[in-house]
């Protein structure tokens, strides 16, 4: 692996939701390894983390990394897995093989970029992509247009301020769209998930739809599965 000396980039922190109360039956572990798999391969590109739950990404170029994320985050969406995740960019300390003696092993530590994406992901409810202020700030113009602002509704932090998402191509209608049928596909094993962060996710990309691509063509499909989800509540 190609070492990096103390730079600034970009890191995302992915977390996969459930996994402590889910991983013991047999259908989520499936799905866990299956994506774990998927994160193995070279798609992915050099810099990945996978440990356990959480899959940290990281790239000197933005778009290169909402795209891997978003790669990973889709992926696991097709099997089930809802997935939260903040990006940052800070200091990451060089990078170094993860060793292994005997029974200890030494996961390297990767700087401030990580500590300030944990604590970000943490303070989520919705299983979205979220960026952080000083973050967003430093973005082009262009890389600005990946980001939606969204409220969330069940708020961790208790704060009704909205927060930055991003998401991936957010010029492609079909994109988010896809997303969100993924996410509705769920809804019926509904009772898998932690309600609360389910709806907030749905109502991201219903949000998205509406007002950034003013789809109005779907919107009969979009309120059936609203009334879906209320029904298996």
């Amino acid at each position: 692996m190609t070492t990096m000396n103390n730079e600034s980039r970009f890191l995302c922190y992915l977390d996969i939701l459930g996994f402590q109360d889910r991983i013991a039956k047999d259908r989520f572990r499936q799905c866990y390894e299956s994506l774990t798999h998927d994160v193995k391969g070279h798609i992915y590109g050099d810099y990945v983390y996978l440990i356990s739950d959480s899959i940290i990404v990281i790239s000197e170029d933005f778009e290169e990394l909402v795209a891997k994320s978003f790669s990973i985050y889709s992926s696991a969406l097709e099997k089930g897995l809802l997935i939260r995740g903040a990006v940052t960019k800070g200091q990451i300390n060089e990078l170094s093989s993860i060793q292994e003696k005997e029974n200890i092993i030494v996961i390297p530590y990767l700087g401030e970029a990580f500590l300030l994406a944990h604590q970000l992901e943490k303070n989520l409810n919705c299983a979205g992509i979220c960026i952080d202020n000083l973050t967003y700030n430093e973005l082009k113009p262009e890389e600005k247009e990946l980001i939606f602002s969204y409220k969330e509704l069940f708020s961790k932090d208790n704060k009704k301020e909205e927060k930055l998402f991003i998401i991936s191509d957010m010029k492609n209608w079909s994109v988010p769209q896809t997303i969100l049928f993924k996410i509705s596909e769920q809804i019926k094993d509904i009772s898998k998930h932690d309600v609360s962060k389910f709806l907030d996710t749905f109502c991201l990309y219903y949000k998205v739809m509406k007002e950034k691509h003013g789809d109005k063509t779907h919107l009969e499909k979009y309120h059936k599965w609203w009334i879906d989800i209320l029904n298996k509540l």
